[in-house]
């Protein structure tokens, strides 16, 4: 998975309504550790396959994956960088 590919994965999680016309950070993305995004990114795939949405069910797996070896300052790393992208430091 590319780290770009990552990042839409987590700040899908990371935003309040990834839908939205103007979606909106989760006013505690600032506080989410690996474990939390870890929780949520299973959250957000079992809510797919219940729904049966294929699409980002793969991606959103993978995404996973890849945050359940990195380490805990690599994932705080790739959450600061999508909140500086964001303008939310």
């Amino acid at each position: 998975m590319t780290n770009e590919n990552l990042q839409l994965s987590v700040l899908e999680i990371l935003l309040k309504d990834p839908s939205s016309e103007s979606p909106r950070l989760d006013i505690h993305a600032k506080t989410f550790n690996q474990r939390k995004l870890i929780r949520k990114l299973h959250a957000r795939i079992t809510v797919y396959e219940h729904l049966e949405i294929e699409a980002n069910v793969a991606e959103l797996r993978e995404a996973k994956v890849t945050i359940q070896q990195l380490s805990e300052a690599e994932v705080n790393t790739l959450i600061e960088d999508i909140l500086v992208a964001y303008g939310k430091k």
